[in-house]
C-alpha cells in the first residue's frame, strides 16, 4: 500500500492509514515498557490520554481501541491518576484489566487525622470502584504502607465470589514507621481471609511482602511462580511469618511451580514436617535469601529439585557446611541439586573456618553446567584453590560477577581460567575497588567484554549492555541469544534484590525466569 497521494492535502500521511495499523501504532506507543523479565515501568505517564488529544481523527481512534484504556495504575501521590480511574474503567469496555495501586501515606507530611483519614477514604472510595470489575481483572498489584488500607482490601477480595481470568497478584506492605508501632496484624484478625473464597482458577504468579494468608487457602494452590518476602517486619509482626510445615505445605499443593523467590521467610528453625519428599521437577529458579542454614538444610532435604537452573544464596550464618552438604547429597543417577544449575549468585557463604577448602571444591566441581556466576564474597577467593582444581570446575563457565574481589585477585582468576583451558568471557567487577590501568587494560584484551557491576544495575544498563552484546554479534548464535538472556535475567534480579532493600517499591508483575 502506497502513503504517497496526489492531491494537495496538507493532512498527515499517517491518518491516512487504515483504523486497524493507526490503532496498533497507538497499542505499540501506550504499551507499558518492560525489563527483561517483563515487569512494568510506569515513568511514561499515559501517553493514550495525550494521544486521545490530538485531532477527532485520533480521539475516535484511541477510544475505539479500548485495549489502550486496559492498564489502570493509580497512586495518591497524582491526584489526576485518582481522577481517571473511572474514565479508563468505562473506556476499557470489556477488556481484561491491569490493575496496579501505589498508595503510601506520608505521615511526617500528613499533619491532621483529618487528613489523614481523607487519604485512607479516597483508597476506599478507588478501591469499591475497581471491585466491582474483578471479572475482568487479569493482573491485581498493591503496593502500601499502612496495614489498615491492606487489611481493608484483604476484606474487601474476601467477599468477592471469584476472579476467573486474574494470572498475577502482588500485595505487598511496606513497612512505615506508623505500622510499628501496631500490634494488629495477628493471625486472628486475618486467618479468615480468603481473596475471592480461593476461587481464581488462572492464578499462577503470586508475591507477597509481608503479607500472611491462610495456608489451607486454595488461593495459595496450583502457582507456577511465588515470591515470599517478610524481611521488612519484625517483633509482633513475626506473627506472619509461616512455620516450616505451613511453607512445606503451600510448596506441596504447586506441584508445577516454576520459579521460588523468598527472604525472611522462615519462623524459627522448627521442621517437623511428616509430608515427606516434595518433587517439583519444573522449578527452574530459587532463591533462598535471609534464612538460616539449618532451615535452608531442612528445606532442600525435603524438596527434590532435579532441574533447577537459576540458584541464589544468601545465609544468615557463616557455617554453611549442612547446607553445602544437602546441595551435594544424590537425587538420582549421581546427579545432585547442582548438576543441571546454569546461574549461581552467592552472597554470604564464604568462611573458610566453618566449610572446609575440600568441601567448597566438591561444590564447585558439582556445578558442571555453571555459565554464569555472581560471587559476591570478600572472603574465600575463588582462585585460592590452585590451577589444577581450576581446571576440573566450571568447565562451561563464561561469564562472572565478582563485586567483592580484590583486583589482583580477579586477574589470578582469569589467567586461571585461561590457563585451565577455560578462558571467560565476561567479567565484570566493583568499580570501588579501583582496578589499576594495566590491570584493567589486561582484562579488556583478556576477555570479550570487561565492565562494572554499576553499568548494569538499572533497568538502562541492561539495555546499554544488551546493545552492546548485540553490536558484537554474540546475538547471531543461539547459543548467543541464551547468553544475553542468561545476563539480562541475573542483571534484573540482582536489581530487583537492591530494589527491595532501599524499599520495595518496583513493581513486580511477571516473573523471574531462568533462561530456557
Amino acid at each position: 500500500m502506497s502513503l504517497t497521494s496526489q492531491d494537495t492535502s496538507t493532512c498527515c500521511y499517517i491518518d491516512k492509514l487504515p483504523f486497524e495499523i493507526l490503532a496498533g501504532i497507538f497499542s505499540l506507543i501506550c504499551r507499558p515498557a518492560c525489563g527483561p523479565s517483563f515487569r512494568y515501568q510506569f515513568h511514561t505517564g499515559n501517553p493514550q490520554v495525550a494521544l486521545s488529544q490530538v485531532s477527532q481523527l485520533w480521539r475516535w481512534t484511541s477510544l475505539q481501541t479500548s485495549s489502550l484504556w486496559s492498564v489502570i495504575h493509580i497512586t495518591n501521590l497524582k491526584q489526576r491518576s485518582l481522577l481517571r480511574a473511572p474514565i479508563f474503567l468505562e473506556r476499557s469496555r470489556d477488556t481484561p484489566l491491569d490493575v496496579i495501586i501505589t498508595w503510601t501515606l506520608d505521615y511526617s507530611k500528613t499533619s491532621s487525622f483529618e487528613r489523614l483519614h481523607t487519604l485512607r477514604a479516597d483508597f476506599v472510595s478507588l478501591l469499591t470502584q475497581l471491585i466491582a470489575h474483578t471479572p475482568r481483572w487479569r493482573l491485581f498489584h498493591l503496593v502500601v504502607n499502612d496495614f489498615a488500607l491492606m487489611h481493608h482490601c484483604l476484606t474487601s477480595l474476601s467477599a468477592c465470589d471469584s476472579a476467573p481470568i486474574l494470572n498475577r497478584v502482588v500485595l505487598d506492605l511496606v513497612e512505615s514507621v506508623y505500622d510499628r508501632s501496631n500490634t494488629h496484624q495477628t493471625r486472628p484478625l486475618l486467618q479468615h481471609l480468603n481473596p475471592f473464597h480461593g476461587n481464581a482458577p488462572s492464578l499462577m504468579y503470586l508475591s507477597l511482602g509481608c503479607i500472611w494468608l491462610p495456608f489451607t487457602s486454595s488461593f495459595l494452590h496450583n502457582l507456577k511462580s511465588l515470591n515470599w518476602d517478610h524481611s521488612m517486619h519484625t517483633g509482633s509482626l513475626l506473627q506472619t511469618k509461616p512455620t516450616f510445615v505451613e511453607f512445606m505445605s503451600v510448596l506441596s499443593q504447586s506441584p508445577l511451580l516454576e520459579e521460588l523467590y523468598f527472604t525472611s521467610v522462615a519462623l524459627g528453625d522448627e521442621v517437623g514436617w511428616t509430608g515427606g519428599v516434595v518433587e517439583l521437577p519444573s522449578l527452574r529458579s530459587l532463591a533462598l535469601k535471609g534464612i538460616s542454614s539449618k532451615y535452608g538444610t531442612a528445606l532442600l532435604r525435603n524438596l527434590r529439585l532435579s532441574n533447577l537452573r537459576y540458584l541464589e544464596v544468601d545465609l544468615d550464618d557463616n557455617d554453611c557446611t549442612s547446607f553445602i552438604r544437602a546441595l551435594l547429597e544424590p537425587i538420582d543417577a549421581g546427579r545432585t541439586t547442582l548438576s543441571s544449575i546454569e546461574t549461581l549468585v552467592v552472597e554470604n557463604m564464604a568462611d573458610l573456618t566453618a566449610p572446609s577448602p575440600a568441601l567448597y571444591e566438591r561444590m564447585f566441581g558439582a556445578l558442571s553446567s555453571l555459565r554464569i556466576l555472581v560471587y559476591d564474597c570478600y572472603r574465600n577467593p575463588l582462585y585460592a584453590f590452585g590451577a589444577g582444581c581450576m581446571s576440573n570446575i566450571f568447565p562451561k563457565l563464561d561469564t562472572v560477577v565478582l563485586p567483592g574481589v580484590l583486583p589482583e585477585e580477579l586477574r589470578a582468576f582469569v589467567a586461571l581460567r585461561i590457563e585451565a583451558g577455560h578462558p571467560l568471557s565476561y567479567a565484570f567487577a566493583d568499580r570501588d575497588i579501583r582496578i589499576g590501568s594495566e590491570d584493567e587494560s589486561w582484562l579488556r584484551q583478556s576477555l570479550k567484554y570487561f565492565g562494572y557491576v554499576d553499568q548494569v544495575q538499572s533497568l538502562n544498563g541492561v539495555r546499554e549492555f544488551l546493545d552492546l552484546l548485540e553490536k558484537q554479534e554474540l546475538g547471531a548464535t543461539s547459543g548467543g541469544r541464551r547468553t544475553i538472556q542468561r545476563l539480562s535475567r541475573v542483571f534484573d534480579y540482582t536489581w530487583h534484590g537492591w530494589a527491595w532493600k532501599q524499599g520495595r517499591n518496583r513493581p513486580l508483575t511477571g516473573p523471574v525466569a531462568s533462561a530456557p
